[in-house]
């Protein structure tokens, strides 16, 4: 750990080290985790009736770091804007945009695509494996370690 003059110094150190670890390290292994679960659950088979976009597997996306109270987070969520609804394929359209409904009706298993083992709960399987091993945790402690914050 480097040397530091103050306290304070010390702080804004610390503080911008668990930032920018939280932003890259713990966010990447979040988003890698619901992508491998996304990919299995929905997009290892290939349809025959349409053409893939790859935009809703495209669209899961990292935020930037808040702070909110003593708290900081970052989001891993599907931005729907990168979704588009084809009114002439009818793909992500009924009459209507349906493009912000896609995540969760994916995700509850709303959407069967044809030909497909699709059971939907991939996000709720990413976190479960997360959640089990710790790997956002790990990958903290990992990035704190490497920055020169002993962990425990």
């Amino acid at each position: 750990m480097p040397t530091f003059e103050s306290l304070s110094s010390m702080q804004r150190y610390i503080e911008k080290a668990t930032i920018a670890s939280l932003e890259y390290e713990v966010a990447n292994v979040v988003e890698e985790t619901i992508r491998k679960y996304l990919y299995n659950n929905f997009y290892a088979y290939q349809p025959k009736v349409y053409q893939r976009t790859f935009e809703f597997f495209n669209s899961l996306t990292k935020s930037r770091v808040v702070k909110n109270g003593d708290e900081y987070e970052v989001q891993v969520y599907f931005d729907t804007d990168k979704i588009h609804a084809n009114p002439q394929t009818g793909q992500h359209y009924d009459g209507e945009d349906i493009s912000e409904y896609i995540p969760w009706m994916a995700e509850d298993g709303m959407i069967q695509p044809l030909q497909s083992n699709h059971r939907g709960g991939f996000v709720q399987d990413a976190f479960t494996e997360l959640e089990s091993l710790n790997i956002h945790i790990d990958a903290l402690k990992q990035a704190l370690r490497e920055k020169g914050i002993t962990v425990i």
